[in-house]
């Protein structure tokens, strides 16, 4: 039951990290565009600052793991009958899921600490 409360908590969170990164990501090549529809507010100037953002691509990629990893948890792994298969696949999982974040600590935030 936990994972569905991590699908709910981190659903909305991750939707707006990704279309601050959509909208971000047009506004670096449709700037004239991007500019129109975000009344000024991303402009061609501030839409690579934005989307190169370190705390915003960090945040991005660990919102997507933990989500993925949850739903994964309650989708995935719910049609393997073999509970020592499920077993594995889930440890698995999780080990790639922390692999994957700690990759992304270390080339995020390693210059920072």
């Amino acid at each position: 039951m936990r994972a569905f409360k991590i699908v709910e908590l981190t659903a909305v969170p991750l939707f707006i990290f990704s279309m601050i990164l959509v909208i971000t990501g047009y506004g670096i090549v449709s700037p004239r565009t991007i500019s129109t529809f975000t009344f000024g507010l991303v402009s061609y100037q501030n839409a690579p600052t934005l989307h190169s953002y370190r705390l915003i691509r960090y945040g991005f990629t660990v919102l997507l793991l933990v989500h993925s990893y949850a739903g994964f948890e309650i989708f995935g792994l719910k049609k393997i009958r073999n509970r020592r298969l499920r077993l594995f696949l889930s440890y698995l999982l999780l080990f790639v899921v922390l692999y994957v974040l700690w990759i992304a600590t270390i080339t995020e935030l390693g210059e920072i600490f």
